[in-house]
């Protein structure tokens, strides 16, 4: 994704402090870093892509650490600002989020966390246009599944669709649908 012709990335490891980078990638193939995560600061290993917001910045997550242990949520704003926007609280909004964010229709950016939240089995977020953080559902293992880790789909229909690889009523895992917006 990019903000300004440029290519934007993440890796997992390295960087000043160890726990990953955001890089910028120009037209000419000149690198750099734009930042490095500080793993109790800001989060650690960023392995999912970045989503481009309807502002025009870039969003992404990290599956471990910040605040509380658990992932952060972050922005990289148009004019390559880097901002944290939430650290993830294991038993109060979930943690690890494993799969990228996606844009809904109603232009807030939607995920889940795939551990964590009030029962333990993963969680759905919502960041609304004006950055604020909503928990949106908290997963119950036996009853609607557990453990989400792919990336919502957004269907023509204007909802996101999922799934969770384990839990359900037999066990092996829902497909669960979220209207947004």
């Amino acid at each position: 994704e990019g903000i300004d012709g440029a290519l934007y990335g993440t890796t997992i490891r390295g960087g000043a402090f160890g726990h990953g980078t955001l890089f910028r990638l120009d037209p000419s193939g000149a690198l750099e870093v734009v930042h490095s995560f500080e793993a109790s600061v800001d989060g650690s290993s960023p392995e999912t892509e970045m989503v481009q917001g309807s502002d025009g910045a870039l969003y992404g997550v990290t599956p471990a650490r910040g605040a509380f242990g658990a992932g952060t949520l972050f922005k990289l704003d148009t004019s390559g600002h880097f901002s944290l926007l939430h650290s993830f609280e294991e038993s109060v909004d979930g943690s690890a989020p494993a799969a990228a964010l996606v844009r809904g229709s109603d232009g807030a950016l939607y995920g889940s966390t795939s551990k964590g939240g009030p029962s333990g089995a993963g969680t759905l977020f919502k960041l609304d246009a004006n950055g604020s953080f909503h928990l949106l559902h908290g997963f119950q293992a036996s009853v609607d599944g557990s453990t989400p880790r792919t990336r919502l789909l957004r269907a023509s229909d204007g909802a996101l669709y999922g799934m969770t690889p384990l839990g359900g009523a037999l066990g092996g895992g829902t497909i669960f649908k979220l209207d947004a917006g």
